[in-house]
């Protein structure tokens, strides 16, 4: 989305007086930022040293920053000199006695309604710890256990077929391949299919063209290759034949 608001920016501002500030280190960004170039156009890269941003990407701006060394660099707080360790306690504290319980009375008193028997009646037998209890029985039916919850219904991304998912990219690269180039550059790709369905990210789940294009890689749908500013991006030969059906 990014790249689309840039690109549309610069086709609306002169250049003579156009300066776009790009603060990022995804290098997939690289192409929008040579061809910017290319258009004779003014575009700064803020980037992080740490980790280091692609040389596809610094490569083509008319000015690199170092966002690390010159924005943060700044911001950072004052070191403050470390005070003297706190002082330890050389006895441990005293600690309180502890209250005598409170004394229990020598008998019930009078108000109590029974008194307990000095002995247990010779005719008293205990019950043997190994007699089996009685077994538990109702007049009364038990209801039926309730029956197990539904499965969750799947979620909205799995609901679409794959010819469904990724018919825009497979129109584009059909188009690609019909016109010589069955190998387009994967930084057009990602542009071109940003401009022409600005939703096809959100319904796929997913928020830029390097995760859709795993998924279709997953999918069976598209193939990659290349690396750097050379890596491509292509129909696999199942996918050419719906296309042209």
């Amino acid at each position: 989305m990014i790249i689309v608001d840039m690109i549309l920016y610069a086709l609306e501002s002169p250049i003579s007086s156009t300066t776009i500030v790009l603060i990022t280190g995804d290098r997939d960004f690289a192409y929008a930022v040579a061809t910017l170039r290319l258009r004779q156009y003014r575009v700064v890269v803020i980037s992080p040293s740490i980790p280091s941003p692609h040389c596809s990407l610094t490569v083509h701006a008319s000015v690199a920053i170092d966002w690390n060394a010159t924005v943060m660099k700044d911001l950072s707080p004052p070191e403050s000199s470390p005070g003297p360790p706190p002082s330890l306690p050389t006895s441990p504290p005293p600690v309180p006695p502890t209250p005598p319980p409170p004394a229990l009375p020598n008998s019930f008193p009078a108000a109590f309604p029974h008194s307990f028997p000095s002995a247990l009646p010779r005719s008293f037998t205990f019950a043997s710890a190994s007699a089996t209890p009685p077994a538990f029985t109702t007049a009364f039916p038990l209801p039926p256990m309730p029956p197990s919850p539904a499965p969750a219904q799947a979620s909205a991304s799995h609901q679409f077929s794959h010819q469904e998912r990724f018919y825009t990219l497979i129109q584009i690269l059909n188009t690609h391949r019909l016109n010589g180039r069955p190998q387009p550059l994967r930084s057009a790709i990602g542009l071109e299919l940003s401009t022409l369905d600005n939703t096809v990210y959100k319904n796929a789940g997913v928020t830029k063209f390097k995760e859709y294009a795993e998924l279709a890689v997953k999918a069976g749908v598209i193939e990659l290759g290349g690396k750097d500013g050379s890596a491509w991006i292509s129909l696999r030969p199942e996918w050419i034949r719906s296309a042209q059906a």
